[in-house]
């Protein structure tokens, strides 16, 4: 059973993304990150390499509300 306070409104916390490049790798990477940009620890969600494959990173926190598989990885849904 969840409770909440009556006439107290919960915080919405919000996800924001950022496009990284990687001088070392070349690679392109999608961080999530803070209202300021920072990255979050283990925020690390995906590379595209430059050879075009894109690589899912385990560990994701479950708090940045993305789906996630059994490793800890973002879903993917393949159109």
């Amino acid at each position: 059973m969840k409770f909440k306070i009556y006439g107290v409104q919960e915080r919405e916390t919000k996800t924001f993304f950022r496009l990284v490049y990687d001088n070392d790798d070349d690679d392109i990477d999608l961080v999530a990150c803070d209202a300021n940009g920072e990255a979050v620890h283990n925020g690390l969600i995906l590379s595209i390499k430059p050879s075009g494959d894109i690589v899912l990173w385990p560990h994701v926190p479950n708090t940045l509300g993305l789906s996630l598989d059994s490793s800890s990885r973002v879903n993917i849904i393949y159109a």
